[in-house]
């Protein structure tokens, strides 16, 4: 495709439709942990999925519960430290990127303390309301297809 806006509209429907077909299918498996599946298409074996056992994580359920265990039994183990607040610092982050600059309640600009850095430009895809229907169409016509698969398996 030599359109890359035309490139990136079709990406955003794909990946739409990817993330979908695959929730949909991850339900339909039907695998228990451990277990394993040919994945089949027109009789040849594309690849095979296990379903993996989840990773075992631990939480912290209550942390002045733990804070407490941890002095009395670890007491070498805990810190001090003296920070801002995380609320009054995000108020400070978003009011200096807001404004451009760091700018106390006088309106004097501190610098040296909080840095604004602009983001580079990125494209963002919305698809038309009818993009379903057009793309289907086109896609069903062989007017639309997707290209580049051959560069990418080389």
């Amino acid at each position: 495709m030599s359109d890359p806006a035309a490139t990136l509209a079709l990406v955003k429907w794909l990946e739409d439709r990817l993330k979908n077909w695959k929730a949909e299918a991850k339900t339909q498996l039907g695998l228990l942990a451990g277990e394993r599946k040919a994945a089949v298409v027109g009789g040849q074996v594309i690849g095979h999925i296990t379903m993996t056992k989840g990773r075992k994580t631990a939480r912290v359920v209550s942390e002045a519960g733990l804070l407490a265990y941890v002095k009395a039994n670890y007491p070498s183990e805990i810190e001090v430290e003296e920070r801002i607040r995380p609320a009054f610092l995000k108020q400070l982050l978003d009011e200096t990127a807001k404004k451009g600059a760091f700018v106390d309640t006088d309106g004097v600009v501190i610098d040296g303390l909080i840095d604004v850095a602009q983001g580079d430009p990125y494209p963002t895809a919305r698809l038309a309301e009818d993009a379903d229907i057009t793309i289907a169409g086109l896609l069903s016509r062989g007017a639309l297809g997707i290209d580049g698969l051959r560069q990418i398996e080389q």
